[in-house]
């Protein structure tokens, strides 16, 4: 298939949803194909495309291959997470770490760091979230936090609150304006 447009996003997309489509069928050397054009686009749109083909494969089996994708780029920190997730997911957490491990950039740890916790082992969830937290913005993935460990939100919420008034509890806050109701 040709593309003819100027706009990136939509080629990317385009490109990526097909490369989903091959991977979910089993043409794992299609999937790849269509990823190596993606880095050939060479330019910040590419990052949501590899992690699509990246995630395809690892659904559809196809880990070690995902992962090699991942490794392309090394500095793509979120086509990285991607495969260390996907790592983790396999049962492979490991590798899932080293591949973390690599990535240079706080907050792309820190998402693979999440990732992991999600898709890995529960028994090893709270430290690699603990990780997480320490690593990039405390805010990086707070839904998947939540999901996965409400308690961790709760805590990190009245950490916070502790810093900014010493003397508050959650009940003596007060709103610092008259809500609308």
């Amino acid at each position: 298939a040709i593309l003819v447009t100027s706009d990136w996003d939509y080629h990317v997309s385009a490109l990526a949803a097909v490369a989903r489509a091959a991977a979910a069928r089993g043409d794992a050397d299609r999937a790849e194909a269509l990823a190596r054009t993606l880095v050939e686009i060479g330019n910040v749109h590419q990052d949501g495309g590899l992690v699509t083909v990246v995630n395809a494969l690892a659904e559809a089996g196809q880990v070690d291959r995902a992962v090699a994708i991942a490794q392309w780029e090394p500095h793509r920190a979120p086509v990285l997470a991607a495969a260390a997730g996907a790592l983790a997911a396999a049962g492979e957490p490991r590798r899932a770490e080293a591949i973390a491990d690599t990535i240079a950039e706080p907050d792309g740890q820190a998402e693979a760091l999440v990732l992991m916790a999600f898709h890995g082992p529960a028994a090893q969830a709270r430290g690699l979230l603990a990780r997480a937290f320490c690593t990039g913005h405390w805010s990086l993935a707070m839904s998947m936090v939540g999901d996965l460990a409400p308690e961790v939100v709760l805590a990190v919420a009245r950490d916070r609150l502790a810093a900014a008034d010493p003397g508050a509890t959650p009940s003596s806050r007060r709103f610092p304006w008259s809500p609308p109701w």
